[in-house]
């Protein structure tokens, strides 16, 4: 199919008298804002971090296997 629209669109430029249709640009990306971005960090979402004891122990399981 991709050929085949291909053709079409190359055929309707090639022909004479036509007028060419807009073609739509890409919507950019949204900016975000510093207090956007702070907001979802894992602080602002009230995530805890991980406790000393529990890395230790992490790493303890983990070597020992």
């Amino acid at each position: 199919m991709i050929g085949h629209t291909g053709f079409l669109i190359t055929a309707r430029r090639l022909a004479p008298g036509t007028v060419l249709p807009q073609f739509k640009s890409k919507v950019k990306a949204t900016e975000y804002a510093e207090q956007d971005i702070l907001a979802w960090s894992p602080d602002g979402l009230g995530e805890r971090k991980v406790s000393e004891k529990k890395l230790r122990k992490t790493v303890r399981k983990a070597t020992s296997q």
